[in-house]
């Protein structure tokens, strides 16, 4: 194996150069006469050939030399195994585009087929170009396809979108977005994830018989008011379930058939007839889910499922409603789960529970600034609860907290009201009382913020409230509290002439930016069968114009 340097690398083309140019000022200055046959035309022709010859080696060996400059660049140290991941971040024409770029980038980009084994395909736009397609076809090799379909609507006469589809479709793996109206027979052996959806101008006939999906895994159906068709498959982990029309004991049945069954998402869902009609008890059996999202239902589907599908102590629930509040709060309370800690947003209309095991999350009307505490604790049970937390809410009088029996850490928002209002200062929260009926409070996290109704001036009487707190609970506890975090938005200079003050009654005083709700829980993401890539780069995304000539396909 012969090792050249870059310096030698550079020297042999400065060479090179060299000689080229005595070569053309030898035999092509204006002196140099051509002697040449009595044809002419057979000279022009060799001539014509031997120029076009020399136009190929040259530009052979410009791309050589641009490659070997290309290669001293930093990017093109990285492994292709790397690039390509980081291609995988692009939209639909990068990979055609990348492949313009160097031969580095052009060979890690075909040697990857993950990377052309996503398509999109948007009808409203026009057809892709076949070439183009045929070409993700062939360099995905044997990787299973991901389909995404922009319409609704399809052009069932085109022979075009039947014929590439009908391909493209047997070898996918995840399609979102194909219309029932399609009218496509297809089997699909590779087929883990599909997203079907019902157009509203179009009905639907019966299941089609000829749709196979023995590997599905993962269904979404969107049905514009349309009656549920049979499930085809038992293996599915995934369900969701928008704007469909069905009955009480085929939804309940459905889903009882579904043994593999993780997640289960029902939005808008339309009921034809009644539970009791059908002589069904919804309790008399309760089924195991990973993740229950129930959104903006009809109440007598809150009666039913929630005992039947929220009954595990492993199965995280989601509502959003804004009509079913009572029903809603009447069941969770028979899932009589532990909570370990409440996190309230009064602005979002949202209230999560952490139960160790899994998490509650509610979306509901009546979480309001005026939200009473005493209807929390009707259907939380509050002796476990060791931290509560809520945001743009009131202060909350301490007698409250004494039912949090175990609380230790208590974070809030404080926004006082204007004066003479019965609300206006923060000792309804922070008082001797408080450092009574909590003692195993070690943290406190308290963040004043002006009111955005109103510029007036008010008085909060933030400092003796928390002195009067601090005295107190070193007076009963016989030490010092443990930590105390404050944000004041509204008069922060007012902490610097009690800093000596409070440091005999506090362990750790921070003054600074707070979070209250920095550690409520996320609740775990769905899954998503349709893709959502920042809008940035599908406007950046500009129109295939055809291949480049001088890059053989």
């Amino acid at each position: 194996m012969v090792v050249v340097t870059c310096v030698e690398r550079v020297r042999s083309i400065d060479g090179l150069k060299d000689s080229l140019e005595r070569f053309i000022y030898t035999q092509f200055t204006s002196d140099t006469r051509l002697e040449h046959s009595g044809n002419t035309w057979i000279d022009q022709a060799r001539l014509d050939t031997s120029v076009d010859g020399l136009e190929r080696t040259f530009q052979h060996l410009l791309a050589s030399l641009k490659r070997e400059r290309n290669r001293l660049s930093g990017v093109s140290l990285l492994p292709g195994e790397t690039l390509a991941r980081i291609f995988m971040f692009g939209d639909q024409l990068t990979p055609i585009r990348v492949s313009a770029v160097c031969h580095t980038w052009r060979t890690a980009a075909i040697n990857e087929p993950c990377l052309w084994a996503e398509i999109d395909i948007d009808i409203s736009r026009g057809l892709l170009p076949e070439s183009l397609l045929q070409l993700y076809i062939q360099r995905s090799g044997i990787v299973p396809l991901t389909v995404h379909l922009q319409l609704l609507s399809p052009q069932r006469t085109n022979p075009l979108f039947t014929g590439y589809m009908a391909h493209i479709i047997q070898r996918a793996k995840s399609i979102s977005n194909l219309s029932t109206s399609s009218r496509l027979p297809f089997q699909t052996p590779t087929l883990q994830s599909l997203h079907l959806v019902a157009a509203a101008e179009s009905p639907i006939d019966s299941p089609n018989e000829s749709v196979i999906c023995p590997s599905l895994l993962h269904l979404s159906l969107d049905y514009n008011s349309n009656p549920i068709p049979s499930i085809p498959a038992q293996r599915l982990r995934t369900l969701h379930l928008a704007r469909v029309k069905v009955s009480g004991p085929v939804m309940l049945h459905t889903i009882a058939n579904l043994h593999f069954l993780e997640e289960l998402c029902l939005e808008s869902v339309i009921t034809e007839t009644t539970f009791e009609d059908a002589g069904l008890d919804p309790t008399s059996d309760t089924i195991t889910l990973r993740s229950v999202n129930l959104v903006n239902l009809e109440p007598i589907w809150y009666h039913v499922l929630l005992p039947t599908l929220a009954y595990s102590v492993a199965t995280n629930l989601f509502i959003h409603s804004r009509t079913s509040d009572e029903i809603i709060l009447h069941y969770h309370h028979r899932r009589n789960l532990p909570v370990s800690a409440v996190y309230i947003d009064f602005a979002d209309h949202s209230l999560t529970l952490n139960h160790d095991t899994c998490l509650t999350k509610l979306y509901l009307s009546l979480i309001d600034p005026s939200f009473p505490f005493a209807t929390l604790r009707a259907f939380v049970p509050t002796d476990a609860v060791t931290s509560l937390s809520w945001t743009e809410g009131r202060a909350l009088p301490a007698q409250a907290l004494g039912k949090f029996s175990s609380l230790n850490r208590l974070s809030f928002t404080f926004s006082p009201r204007p004066v003479g209002n019965t609300e206006v200062r923060l000792d309804a929260t922070i008082n001797s009382n408080l450092a009574t009926l909590c003692p195993h409070l070690v943290l406190l996290k308290i963040h004043l913020r002006k009111s955005v109704i109103s510029s007036i001036t008010y008085k909060d009487g933030a400092e003796d409230a928390l002195q009067s707190f601090l005295e107190s609970w070193t007076d009963l506890h016989e030490r010092r509290f443990p930590l105390l975090w404050i944000q004041d938005d509204i008069r922060p200079g007012r902490w610097a002439d009690l800093m000596a003050t409070f440091y005999a009654f506090v362990d750790n005083l921070e003054l600074g930016e707070i979070d209250v709700m920095e550690n409520c829980p996320k609740f775990p993401d769905k899954r998503r069968f349709l893709p959502n890539p920042p809008d940035s780069i599908r406007r950046a995304a500009r129109p295939f114009r055809g291949f480049a000539s001088t890059f053989d396909l």
